[in-house]
């Protein structure tokens, strides 16, 4: 049986584990073990865990000296009992041989004066009830016990041993009299110089008044006795009286037989006896064929090291919480700024680099705030140099494509134009478009993705600002094949018109550039939900399934577009940008053969916060 099972100490395992989980529960809604809080109570708790098993391995081994000393302290009272007992019992033996002596023949003295002879012996130890001198065929002769005279005690076993030559032989524990009192007889044998069996004396033993005689080591709450030959109960220490039947320790015997002898025969185990677990050590009466035991409760014997136990495992305890305490202070410490500085990186990346962060705490997180805010400066420093560029870069290469669009325009209006020319022109205008258009889908997905995009929002009705559109791109592109669907009364909605405008021509030049030659393209409105959704649907070869993920991705190209060379793959990203900036969704939805519908969802001006 583990230590730790026997004397409690899975219970103060338990119970500190508790105190530190319920003072964890204190915090727990607040803590991770990714948060520098919750890693510094869990490195604590690691902590508290392993100077807990150690301080259980510890008082195991503490608890396993001590069940040694309290089995060592055992062992010397039962051998102190033994001992006591042989030289109680050879004191006997040597008083029965001088009265042998004294009363076989042929110095036999008359009957009356060796009864009396008897009854002074037997009043010499308090535990001898009587003597008695006995024939060498068994018969009482005499006694300091008149009731016993003229008996036979030849069937008595101890007795045989001596008329078969013993020098002197001790009964196992008996019952005597009417009343069954227990006794034990030690007897001896007298012969004379040819070995012929004279007499016999016996001395009849009290069991109960052994006290009397033998100077037994008291231990604490634990027990001594001497049992018999056959493990029968003679005399207990502290005294007792169990009644015949329970003389017989069978538990006792049952430990001690199974425990592995040591030298000289001297066994020590653990057992139950009477309802407590006990420590037994054992040793015998080698001169008799007796034994000794002594015992100590175990709880006694560990008392002390769980006492030790207790009062570490409370300090333990009590010092893991205040550490706890300490570290969640700490861990606040650092936590708080660190917090702060967070939510300046975030506001960081949101474009939001004009002000400074001030935080509190250790200098490296102080020294990080700093560092923080020179990348602040570089960072707007940066996105200003880079805005600058941008215009100058659209500046730069507008002029010169204004004046070659401007020139080509010229060309294509002289009255005396040829057709070469006129076709040049062409190319010329449409090259100087696209050159335009890509430098303005360059310029504006910068700022989408610098933050910098601002809007001149104003209400916007959506139904005629799409007829107006397609009214408008009468000749720049094939309007006539635009169809527009939309109910009145729509609600408005908060736009900037030129983002918008933007938003619209994306995903109409896209339908009719992908639809068939002729097909129409259907521009859809409807309210729900708060918005107004817009869709433009074409009856074109439809996108696959696997590119629309990516759709909306910067520089991402259809499989078509990719083949023909068609754009930078920004129109889409711009498009998605500048609705989600507009506080709106977009979304497509296709099947190969039947066409696409690109739709996007702008909130109403209610909903946006403007009121109606």
């Amino acid at each position: 049986m583990s230590p730790y099972a026997l004397h409690g100490l899975p219970e103060v395992a338990v119970w500190g584990m508790e105190g530190v989980i319920e003072m964890k529960r204190l915090r727990i809604s607040t803590l991770s073990t990714r948060s520098i809080q919750g890693s510094l109570v869990t490195a604590l708790l690691a902590l508290f865990a392993s100077m807990l098993a150690a301080l259980a391995f510890i008082s195991c081994d503490r608890i396993e000296d001590r069940r040694a000393q309290v089995l060592q302290s055992d062992l010397e009272r039962a051998r102190s009992l033994a001992g006591a007992f042989d030289a109680y019992a050879h004191d006997i033996l040597h008083q029965e041989l001088a009265l042998g002596l004294a009363l076989s023949p042929p110095r036999s003295p008359p009957s009356q004066e060796m009864k009396q002879l008897l009854a002074r012996s037997a009043g010499s130890h308090p535990s001898i009830r009587y003597y008695s001198y006995l024939d060498p065929q068994g018969l009482v002769v005499s006694s300091s016990e008149p009731r016993i005279v003229g008996r036979d005690l030849d069937d008595q076993s101890y007795l045989q041993k001596i008329v078969q030559g013993r020098e002197w032989a001790v009964s196992d524990l008996l019952q005597e009299g009417g009343a069954g009192e227990p006794a034990f007889a030690i007897a001896r044998g007298i012969r004379d110089e040819a070995g012929t069996l004279r007499g016999i004396v016996v001395a009849s033993v009290d069991p109960r008044r052994l006290g009397m005689e033998l100077e037994v080591e008291r231990g604490g709450r634990g027990a001594a006795a001497i049992v018999d030959g056959q493990g029968r109960l003679v005399c207990r220490f502290p005294e007792a009286e169990p009644a015949w039947e329970q003389r017989y320790r069978a538990e006792v015997a049952s430990a001690l037989a199974s425990a592995v002898p040591e030298e000289g025969d001297v066994r020590t185990a653990s057992g139950v006896i009477d309802g407590r677990e006990q420590l037994i050590a054992q040793a015998p009466v080698r001169s008799i064929g007796w034994a000794a035991w002594a015992s100590s409760p175990k709880e006694e014997a560990v008392a002390p090291v769980l006492g030790d136990l207790y009062r570490d495992a409370v300090i333990l305890i009590a010092a893991t919480g205040m550490g706890a305490l300490g570290l969640l202070a700490v861990g606040r410490n650092l936590a708080v700024p660190i917090r702060q500085l967070r939510e300046r990186v975030q506001s960081i990346a949101r474009g939001e680099s004009s002000h400074q962060t001030e935080v509190a705490g250790p200098t490296e997180i102080r020294e990080l705030a700093d560092a923080l805010n020179l990348m602040a400066e570089e960072v707007r420093a940066r996105e200003e140099l880079r805005e600058e560029y941008l215009h100058t870069i659209s500046h730069d290469l507008r002029s010169p494509l204004t004046i070659i669009q401007g020139r080509a325009q010229l060309i294509q209006l002289s009255p005396d134009k040829v057709d070469q020319v006129c076709k040049n022109a062409d190319a010329v205008v449409t090259g100087a478009r696209r050159m335009n258009a890509m430098i303005q889908d360059l310029a504006d997905a910068s700022r989408l993705e610098s933050g910098h995009l601002k809007l001149q929002r104003r209400p916007v009705d959506l139904r005629f600002f799409v007829l107006d559109l397609t009214e408008r791109l009468t000749g720049v592109v094939d309007a006539d094949r635009i169809r527009v669907e939309a109910p009145d009364g729509l609600p408005l909605v908060s736009a900037d018109p030129d983002r918008l405008e933007r938003i619209l021509m994306n995903l109409l030049t896209n339908a009719l550039k992908y639809s068939d030659s002729g097909a129409e393209v259907t521009v859809t409105l409807a309210e729900g939900n708060g918005e107004v959704i817009t869709s433009v649907s074409d009856h074109g070869a439809g996108i696959p399934q696997e590119e629309l993920p990516d759709l909306f991705k910067r520089f991402s190209r259809t499989r078509h577009a990719r083949e023909h060379h068609e754009g930078l793959g920004l129109g889409l990203y711009i498009a998605k940008g500048l609705v989600e900036v507009h506080g709106g969704r977009i979304w497509v939805e296709s099947e190969v053969g039947r066409g696409s519908s690109f739709s996007f969802a702008l909130p109403t001006l209610s909903v946006a916060g403007w009121g109606v």
